[in-house]
């Protein structure tokens, strides 16, 4: 498990997760149980954590891990379905603006020049 966790945090290119993760790290890698290593750390949410606690004392680490990857496929599923359906709307809302914005100075310029020409 250390030689896998150690691959996969040097693959880490964002620093804010690898900031988050490095306490973890490092307790795996002085050969702490994953239990002491996630205990107090804020690298993942308690749920996760407490499902990666119990995958490794039952010895169904792989299953609980395959579970965490169902559940955020799902989660960045539903929010690109969400962002589907609310990114079109905002390009047609703002067209909207854009067209009225152009409709209003063309006809605020329109009477502003036939009232100084009736003046």
């Amino acid at each position: 498990m250390v030689s896998s966790f150690k691959k996969s945090f040097l693959l880490i290119r964002n620093r804010a997760i690898k900031n988050s993760l490095n306490p973890v790290y490092l307790k795996i890698r002085q050969n702490s149980p994953l239990q002491d290593a996630l205990k107090g750390s804020q690298a993942f949410p308690d749920i996760d954590s407490n499902m990666l606690i119990t995958g490794e004392s039952t010895g169904s680490l792989d299953d609980k891990l395959k579970e965490l990857i169902i559940i955020y496929e799902d989660k960045i599923e539903l929010q690109l379905q969400i962002l589907e359906k609310v990114i079109p709307w905002i390009i047609y809302m703002a067209a909207v603006v854009f067209v009225a914005w152009q409709v209003i100075s063309f006809y605020t310029d329109l009477y502003d020049r036939v009232f100084k020409l009736m003046n």
